[in-house]
């Protein structure tokens, strides 16, 4: 509170109608192991139906949202991942999941020698993360 305003210090402005949101840290995993994965609020709303205030403002919500995590646990799912700078340079292992599909949806990946050859130029810009191409139009839908 500022005066007798909502403030928020990250963007620096009063915020007149502040909303709620999910804000959870899961553990991803597989056979080869784990990583803690935090959901953006819209695709926690996208897996459970349901808005956060709808949760909030209804009786017994914290029985209710268990339920639903409960439900939840154990599933597969198509994360995609927003890496950071942080994430590398100072080995900070959380990551922000940008879009979570249920189930598996897995493209075949390009590789250099499927692509058909393009000559090598002096002004021709490089990028270390080729094999990560293909995931950056991943927009999946619920099923």
């Amino acid at each position: 509170m500022v005066d007798e305003y909502l403030f928020c210090y990250n963007y620096k402005r009063t915020v007149p109608h502040p909303q709620k949101k999910f804000e959870l840290t899961v553990v991803a995993s597989n056979d080869t192991g784990g990583i803690k994965v935090v959901p953006e609020d819209q695709q926690v709303c996208m897996l459970i139906g349901k808005r956060a205030r709808q949760l909030v403002d209804t009786k017994g919500s914290a029985k209710e949202f268990l339920q639903i995590l409960k439900e939840l646990d154990n599933k597969d799912y198509t994360l995609k991942l927003r890496i950071k700078e942080f994430n590398i340079l100072d080995k900070i292992e959380v990551y922000w999941a940008t879009n979570i599909c249920n189930g598996f949806k897995l493209e075949e990946l390009d590789t250099i020698e499927d692509k058909e050859e393009v000559p090598q130029t002096a002004t021709q810009a490089t990028t270390s993360t080729y094999h990560l191409e293909v995931m950056l139009d991943l927009n999946c839908q619920s099923s």
